[in-house]
């Protein structure tokens, strides 16, 4: 039987494509796992497993860290006592952004750690993990960042900031949200469950008076969302977050 060109191309597609996934699988793999092991060389052992266990607990925050360290996008972490850090961005933030790096100040973590900020306690509460929330934030601005030379002046570049950073605000919280959902068995949180992590998030100032959620408590990013928390950021005091 004599078989067609086309078909050895069929079978060569079929047998090499999965081997060039699993290769690219493993890039990003180690990757990751390099700059988690410097991570756990390079701070205290309460540091590293308040940042793993963030991640760990979040499939889709692990997966995007990966790609974005496949990537260069994402080269590792800086943790350190605030004097000791040089950046001057830590003036104003615990946790930012520098160049491909997440930066957090020792202080900042320990502040991250806190998961009760409303006195009442109600048995079947779900806290929140605040360093989910800062990292699934910091994770977007690695993924998405703003270049001052992409805007035509410093009020068009300080909008585009104010939009990316509602955004980020949003996927901390859907985020954070998800992991508390695996608390309960993936079952829908109760609205008041929802109340509760709500008041317990240290950045619930950014969704004060926002009035579109999903039915599973998720915030959409539409334009209306995004455009009421440039709003609110607009009159807030700057966080701790960049």
């Amino acid at each position: 039987m004599k078989l067609s060109r086309r078909f050895f191309i069929v079978v060569l597609f079929a047998v090499t494509m999965p081997l060039i996934a699993c290769v690219a699988q493993n890039t990003k793999s180690k990757q990751y796992e390099q700059i988690m092991q410097h991570l756990k060389e390079s701070t205290t052992q309460d540091n590293y497993e308040q940042i793993a266990g963030a991640i760990g607990s979040s499939p889709k925050l692990k997966q995007e860290m990966s790609m974005l360290a496949a990537s260069g996008k994402f080269t590792g972490f800086i943790v350190a006592n605030r004097n000791n850090v040089t950046s001057g961005k830590v003036t104003i933030y615990g946790g930012f952004i520098d160049g491909t790096k997440i930066v957090f100040t020792n202080e900042f973590l320990q502040i991250l750690r806190k998961s009760r900020y409303f006195d009442v306690v109600y048995e079947d509460d779900i806290s929140p993990d605040n360093t989910i929330f800062a990292l699934a934030h910091l994770a977007h601005h690695l993924q998405v960042p703003i270049e001052p030379q992409q805007y035509t002046s410093p009020s068009s570049y300080n909008q585009a900031n104010l939009k990316d950073e509602a955004v980020a605000f949003i996927e901390a919280w859907n985020t954070m949200l998800d992991v508390a959902k695996t608390r309960t068995g993936d079952k829908q949180l109760s609205p008041r469950q929802v109340g509760q992590l709500f008041v317990n998030t240290r950045y619930k100032f950014a969704f004060k008076g926002l009035e579109h959620w999903d039915k599973d408590s998720s915030i959409p990013a539409d334009v209306a969302n995004i455009q009421h928390i440039v709003s609110t950021l607009g009159h807030s005091a700057i966080a701790d977050l960049e």
